[in-house]
């Protein structure tokens, strides 16, 4: 019977946990992609340029955008295994102390 209670506790703040960092990250992420997609205003250092120099550069920034989001989401799906990690083991160590109340008063 408490085995069980332990298991739900560990799930429930499980899935609490998990839903708040994809919401979080999900944000993150969105924010950033929105802002690297945006267009760029036009300047004087583009106008003076030639056309093929000009492609150059924003095909280059393009590329960087792209990478930079790729480490981006890269990091956050790191970040957010290791925080599920962290709470997984913190859970594990907090349900037989939440739990143990209860089992005396049963006893």
């Amino acid at each position: 019977m408490f085995r069980k209670l332990k298991r739900k506790f560990i799930f429930n703040t499980i899935i609490a946990s998990s839903a708040i960092l994809l919401i979080a990250f999900s944000t993150v992420y969105a924010v950033a992609y929105s802002a690297s997609n945006r267009p760029r205003p036009k300047d004087n250092f583009r106008e003076n340029i030639s056309n093929d120099v000009s492609m150059m550069f924003e095909d280059r920034l393009a590329a960087e955008r792209k990478d930079h989001l790729n480490t981006l989401l890269i990091s956050l799906i790191i970040t957010g295994v290791a925080l599920e990690v962290i709470v997984a083991i913190f859970s594990v160590l907090h349900a037989e102390a939440s739990i143990r109340p209860v089992r005396e008063a049963y006893n």
